[in-house]
C-alpha cells in the first residue's frame, strides 16, 4: 500500500499561512520570499501550489522542503509519511469530520421530517 500525502490546505494552515478562498482555489502571501500581496496559489483539487512571485511550486512535500529548507526524507518525516505505511490522519481532524457528517445527516433527516 502506498503512503498517502496529507491535504495541502491543512498543512499550510498548520504552518501558520493565512489562506483566502477565491473560487475553487486559495490565495496567500508566499512565506518563501518577501511578499506584499497574495501571490501563492493553492489548488486543493490538484493538491499543488504555485507562487507567481518567486516561481516555487509543487506538492505538499515540495512545499515543506522549501519552507523548512530540508531534504525529501526529512520532509516526509515532518509530514508523518512513512514509506510503505499509509498516512494516518490527525485523530482530532477525523473526529471533527465525523461530527460534521453526523450533523448534516441530522439536518437532512430533520428537514425531511418537517416536509412531511
Amino acid at each position: 500500500m502506498e503512503a498517502q500525502k496529507p491535504e495541502i490546505i491543512g498543512v499550510l494552515q498548520k504552518e501558520g499561512i493565512e489562506l483566502k478562498q477565491k473560487g475553487r482555489v486559495f490565495w496567500a502571501r508566499c512565506p518563501l520570499h518577501q511578499d506584499r500581496s497574495p501571490s501563492l496559489k493553492v489548488d486543493p483539487e490538484r493538491q499543488t501550489f504555485h507562487c507567481f512571485g518567486c516561481g516555487a511550486g509543487g506538492d505538499v512535500i515540495a512545499f515543506i522542503q522549501a519552507r523548512r529548507k530540508c531534504s525529501f526524507k526529512d520532509a516526509l518525516q515532518i509530514l508523518g509519511i512513512d514509506r510503505g505505511k499509509p498516512y494516518r490522519p490527525d485523530p482530532i481532524d477525523t473526529k471533527k469530520r465525523d461530527l460534521v457528517k453526523v450533523f448534516y445527516l441530522w439536518c437532512r433527516d430533520y428537514s425531511n421530517a418537517l416536509a412531511r
